[in-house]
């Protein structure tokens, strides 16, 4: 029996390593079958076009080599303020991904190289880096624009720019393992909304825990996030690209769009042009401001802020008014309606902030340093109007150092806007930018964009969905269902 047994158990094991054999026998058969896809690199331009004033073409852009990565063209800058740009496409045709390690614009003759700006920027106007990722299937439009100014300082007699200048431009792309940014989100729970706008919008609700602040957003999950702190206040706010992000609202008839909610439970908004019909255009209207810091050093941000705003008139309308800076002048557009609206009940006096220190030292730190807080109660500010500041701009998706999609960018390239922040490189008493170039100097170029900020208190009743065709609408400053638009308003 017993050795009945043992051949019984010989039998069994044999039976299961042959199972287990043949297992493993057809995994071996099934990796057999499995090949490696032929992995591609393929960088490179298309689409060239020339675009500007006040050039002439000698010979319009033309690859230099067979795989299209360089690409030359020869013009003449005819006169002081000629400009031109070469709009073009960079596509990943390939399968690995690329990094830029070298751009590269040559052709600029030596005794014009004080007269010659050149700025390499993706189309929606922030510039190429060293380092910025190309994915597999990306296309991404840039321009290389080349100028005639100025520089600083008295000239005796400019140079002879007449003469053909032959100008080649390649941007090197290596591959690389890294991948573009994403921001890919997952939703948050919500369990006591500090304000309308929260309760709304309750169950659709980003967590940012995934979220690297050191990073311009490029792509990924649009829409409104929450950053909570211990033992604070919960921050919402928006973040993403601009089609995607409904953060759009309406008072009277002006359209804004939400940049976050405040440690007051506040929401704290940016102006986006006229209202018509209960909707928002989504081309931003705005005033105009002229402002030349020649003396980086000297605190301009209480007078210069209030001076933005000051000139405007009780009845909505009102005329432009100007003030010197550095010896120059300054141009401003007053909006009166949206001046009307600052001394509406449902207007918070919040604290805006103008840091020295730039973001990047604590990028989600929100507080104010001493002494930097500006409002009405403090007489800092002549109204509770004033500029959004680069912290909250890195909440939003935009960060000077690298492209973004943000919904905080501006399509054309030369439309900057100023934000209560010191200038980047710097990190002066000066405000810096946001736009196609913000880690040089304060340019010497005319006028620049301002969006007024304003923040409603925490007590306002909104309804709608955020969208520009459904905006939301804040009870008590409905827009006017007789009118379209707003009079009196910026140019």
């Amino acid at each position: 029996m017993k050795k009945n047994k043992s051949i019984l158990i010989v039998l069994l094991v044999v039976l299961f390593m042959s199972i287990g054999y043949a297992i493993l026998a057809s995994t071996f058969d099934l990796n057999s079958v499995i090949g490696l896809r032929r992995q591609i690199f393929n960088i490179h331009f298309a689409n060239p076009v020339l675009e500007g004033n006040d050039f002439t073409v000698i010979s319009a852009p033309t690859y230099t080599d067979e795989k299209q990565t360089e690409i030359n063209f020869e013009i003449s800058l005819d006169e002081l303020g000629s400009m031109v740009s070469l709009n073009a496409n960079i596509v990943n045709d390939g399968t690995i991904a690329g990094e830029i390690e070298e751009i590269k614009l040559t052709g600029i003759p030596e005794n014009l190289s004080e007269y010659i700006f050149t700025r390499t920027i993706y189309e929606w106007g922030t510039e190429l880096r060293v380092g910025d990722v190309l994915d597999p299937g990306d296309i991404v439009p840039v321009k290389i624009i080349i100028g005639y100014m100025m520089p600083d300082g008295l000239v005796e007699e400019l140079p002879d720019t007449s003469n053909p200048i032959t100008v080649k431009t390649s941007i090197k792309y290596v591959n690389t393992r890294k991948t573009g940014v994403s921001d890919i989100a997952s939703l948050t729970t919500v369990t006591d909304p500090i304000n309308d706008l929260i309760r709304i919008n309750q169950n659709n609700i980003y967590s940012s825990n995934k979220i690297d602040f050191n990073r311009s957003f490029k792509n990924g999950t649009s829409g409104l996030f929450e950053l909570k702190k211990e033992n604070e206040v919960p921050i919402y706010f928006y973040r993403g690209n601009s089609t995607s992000t409904n953060n759009y609202l309406i008072t009277n008839n002006y359209c804004w769009r939400i940049i976050r909610t405040t440690e007051t439970g506040g929401i704290k908004l940016i102006y986006n042009g006229y209202q018509y019909d209960g909707m928002c255009d989504t081309y931003r209207d705005t005033y105009t401001y002229s402002y030349y810091s020649e003396e980086d050093n000297v605190d301009y941000s209480e007078s210069l802020i209030n001076q933005m705003f000051m000139d405007c008139s009780s009845d909505g309308g009102g005329g432009g008014g100007s003030v010197a800076r550095g010896n120059r002048a300054a141009t401003i557009e007053p909006e009166g309606s949206i001046c009307d609206l600052s001394s509406n009940e449902l207007i918070e006096d919040y604290t805006y902030c103008n840091n020295y220190r730039f973001y990047k030292d604590d990028i989600t730190d929100l507080t104010c340093d001493e002494g930097r807080g500006m409002n009405v109660a403090n007489g800092k500010l002549y109204r509770p109007i004033a500029l959004i500041d680069v912290p909250e701009a890195n909440l939003c998706g935009y960060n000077v150092y690298e492209p973004s999609n943000s919904w905080l960018s501006v399509e054309d390239s030369w439309q900057n806007y100023w934000t209560m922040t010191g200038s980047v490189n710097y990190k002066t008493k000066a405000l810096g930018l946001i736009g196609y170039d913000t880690t040089s100097s304060l340019p010497n170029i005319n006028q620049l964009k301002v969006y007024p900020v304003i923040t409603l208190k925490s007590t306002v009743k909104i309804s709608g969905e955020g969208t520009p065709s459904n905006p939301y609408i804040v009870e008590g400053l409905e827009p006017d269902s007789s009118s379209s638009g707003g009079g009196g308003g910026p140019k």
